[in-house]
């Protein structure tokens, strides 16, 4: 009884480090989803602005006014390699704590395998002991009936 309690206590911390695992993944889904939204947000302040200033040359910009549109534009720029970038880490981030939730649940799988391989033993012998005294006891009414 001893190891299968042992077991059990391994299945549930096993159980809590997938649950774990799942939380973490789930979070950093959430903050990608954020960083996608912030990203396509990004994309189209850049589209929109390429477009204003496309209007402005055909109606006559000022020099200064077309410096101030491409600063614009190439900080938009700029902001969206970093987002890019967090998007490309997060990626990574969300490949590792995948696997490790694969392990984890595979670690559970294969506790709670032999966590009922040993309650199916115990069941087995428990069912021999049964029998066992079944038969003794039908063998003592026989040999007490003959006497």
């Amino acid at each position: 009884m001893r190891n299968t309690s042992a077991l059990q206590v391994l299945c549930d911390r096993a159980s809590e480090a997938l649950e774990g695992a799942a939380l973490k993944l789930a979070s950093l889904q959430q903050a990608r989803q954020h960083a996608l939204q912030q990203q396509q947000l990004l994309c189209d302040y850049q589209y929109d602005y390429q477009q204003l200033l496309g209007h402005e040359k055909q109606r006559g910009l000022e020099a200064y006014r077309h410096e101030n549109y491409q600063r614009f534009l190439k900080t938009i720029g700029g902001a969206l390699s970093l987002q890019n970038a967090s998007l490309t880490e997060l990626d990574q981030q969300q490949r590792l704590l995948l696997a490790e939730w694969q392990q984890k649940k595979q670690q559970l799988n294969a506790l709670e395998i032999l966590l009922r391989k040993r309650s199916e033993k115990i069941q087995h012998r428990a069912r021999r002991t049964q029998q066992k005294e079944n038969d003794e006891f039908a063998l003592r009414q026989f040999t007490g009936a003959k006497q």
